[in-house]
């Protein structure tokens, strides 16, 4: 779980696509109730996944993640304040503290910044909390930012935001999509599509506010998505996310088999979505299903897939088609 004081949500990032699946990450390992902030080590495999970076190449391996360990470094975060006096106060300060890759060791430590505190333990005021797996597929580095500041707002339904004031949240200079067509067709569009696909909330452009014929202002709709299953575990889902459907399909039928004595045959899920085979793998090793009384498992867990495909597709599953499927298996 990522839980977030709304004044960082509020903040201005210097942040690309790795650096928000990074730092989410580690703020998705430590607990807002922690005193202090732990030294957080994340192994090169695991670093590896999170970037899509392959393995088999050391060097290259290396490389990369130095590189971005360092960049990672740099990270700032930047917000205004109001004085006593009513005076607009600018703070700024780098994320992490310290950044360490043993390559011999295999693994990268992470420690944030103790200015820090206020944002992510010592929260004192209004938080936004998500979980990791509903962000961390966004290829769009604006979709991060976009999400947050929506989803603090989930509740309230809708929010209203200045164009002038979103291009500083997401960090975006003079001439970046300058004209409004560009950053809407480019970024705003883009990233609606991308939260409404993959994250637990759905977004609609509502409104735009205009004075004297130019857009100044956005009007989003917010409302719970229905058609995301929630990933708990966002390392181990990845794991299981760079194996082939066919991989997938022979470790379920074997993680039924070891609890229920009983294999799923792997021609029983060829039509259901990869996606539902994993979740459905992860529940049953994390022991879900432990203090159900599942007396016929096949049937049982049939259903639960058909469940998790509609849930994530849209399309229902009949037993009819099950069948269809073994059968030409069978035949094939």
């Amino acid at each position: 779980m990522v839980v977030k004081s709304n004044r960082l949500v509020n903040s201005k990032y210097n942040l690309k696509t790795i650096d928000h699946k990074m730092m989410l990450t580690l703020c998705s390992l430590i607990s807002s109730k922690d005193d202090n902030f732990i030294e957080v080590t994340l192994t090169v495999d695991e670093m590896a996944d999170l970037f899509n970076i392959k393995k088999n190449d050391k060097y290259e391996l290396y490389r990369i993640l130095s590189k971005e360990c360092k960049k990672l470094l740099g990270a700032t975060i930047e917000y205004d304040e109001s004085t006593e006096k009513g005076k607009r106060s600018w703070k700024g300060m780098t994320i992490f503290s310290t950044m360490q890759y043993d390559e011999g060791k295999g693994r990268v430590k992470m420690k944030f910044n103790e200015d820090m505190r206020e944002f992510l333990l010592d929260i004192r005021e209004t938080y936004t909390k998500f979980k990791l797996g509903y962000v961390i597929n966004f290829k769009n580095q604006y979709s991060f930012r976009l999400y947050e500041l929506l989803k603090s707002y989930e509740k309230r339904g809708e929010r209203t935001l200045l164009v002038e004031e979103l291009r500083t949240y997401m960090n975006l200079d003079e001439k970046q999509f300058e004209r409004y067509t560009q950053f809407k067709n480019r970024v705003i569009l883009k990233c609606i599509e991308e939260i409404n696909k993959y994250s637990d909330i759905k977004v609609e452009l509502k409104k735009e506010e205009k004075e004297r014929q130019k857009v100044v202002g956005l009007v989003f709709e917010i409302r719970q998505n229905d058609y995301r299953y929630p990933v708990e575990h966002y390392l181990d889902y990845e794991k299981y996310n760079n194996k082939t459907k066919g991989e997938l399909q022979t470790i379920l039928s074997s993680a039924v088999l070891a609890r229920y004595k009983i294999p799923l045959n792997e021609s029983s899920t060829n039509l259901f979505c990869k996606e539902a085979i994993i979740t459905l793998i992860m529940e049953i090793k994390n022991n879900n299903y432990e203090k159900v009384n599942i007396q016929y498992p096949i049937p049982y867990f049939l259903g639960v897939l058909k469940k998790k495909h509609k849930e994530m597709t849209g399309e229902e599953i009949t037993d009819t088609q099950i069948r269809r499927s073994e059968i030409e298996s069978y035949n094939f």
